[in-house]
């Protein structure tokens, strides 16, 4: 029924984390319903050899080569044949119960999205749980939290059903950082298909991250983060020509997800 699918790349220590509090998640009655794939781009810290020791169903698929990150994503969206997919960060943790509610959500909702609310951002408690389509969600955010279209392109944040990511219109924007999710934003309006928050926090993002630009120089790192910016404005103002919002302004509501994730972090390390 489900396929959570996790892309990386020599970060073997976060791997397992995630991969314990996947196994804290497992149930006699949930171990059937689900499977995990590791889609490895050509590791050279032994991801490999992790020791197999979890009761749940793992595949274990290694690159010949590295082909990029955007584009090991793009084989976890397309390669798994189950009705949904989760494509989940290396570095993220699960919390107890997460992957019964997700899977309880699949049977009663059926929807073409699901979005996780992720533990400390306070700002998503009082959200409507589900919406008819797309375009209703995306209406309301326009109206009422400009942030949530943001917050959703978060990626581990996002279960899809397995028709709604569009592969050709992927392609047709690689040279965009969020490619990936103009393929699922794309068939979502296409098939007018709804979209479920879980009720409660269902993702736990790490405050430390996993190191994946150490090797860059600041300049660099800097240059990576405006580009990552202006792919979410860019990304921002697809949604706005295509579903024709009329309130949001892309730069502005990019600004405010830059402090809102600054704040959770903040707030993270002090609840910790």
């Amino acid at each position: 029924m489900l396929t959570l699918a996790i892309p990386t790349y020599n970060r073997k220590s976060f791997l397992v984390d995630l991969l314990n509090s996947i196994e804290k998640n497992v149930s006699i009655l949930n171990k059937n319903l689900f499977e995990v794939w590791i889609v490895d781009n050509d590791s050279t810290d032994g991801t490999g050899n992790i020791e197999n020791n979890f009761t749940f169903n793992l595949k274990y698929i290694k690159n010949d080569s590295n082909i990029g990150c955007n584009k090991n994503i793009n084989k976890c969206y397309t390669t798994p044949k189950t009705p949904y997919i989760w494509v989940i960060g290396d570095d993220e943790i699960l919390p107890i119960g997460s992957i019964d509610k997700i899977l309880s959500l699949i049977i009663t909702e059926k929807p073409g999205l699901i979005i996780n609310k992720i533990q400390g951002h306070r700002t998503l408690s009082d959200i409507p749980e589900v919406f008819p389509s797309y375009q209703s969600f995306a209406h309301y955010a326009d109206y009422v939290n400009p942030y949530l279209l943001i917050y959703h392109s978060y990626i581990s944040a996002n279960i899809i059903r397995n028709d709604c990511y569009d592969e050709l219109f992927h392609d047709k924007m690689h040279h965009s950082l969020y490619d990936w999710f103009h393929a699922i934003t794309s068939r979502l309006i296409e098939n007018k298909s709804k979209i479920c928050f879980t009720s409660n926090p269902n993702l736990i993002v790490r405050a430390t991250r996993a190191p994946s630009s150490e090797h860059l120089s600041q300049d660099a790192r800097n240059k990576f983060h405006v580009e990552t910016c202006n792919a979410q404005v860019d990304y921002l103002n697809w949604i706005k020509n295509t579903i024709n919002l009329v309130n949001i302004n892309p730069q502005d509501t990019v600004s405010i997800y830059e402090q809102t994730c600054l704040k959770y972090h903040l707030n993270y390390q002090l609840e910790k």
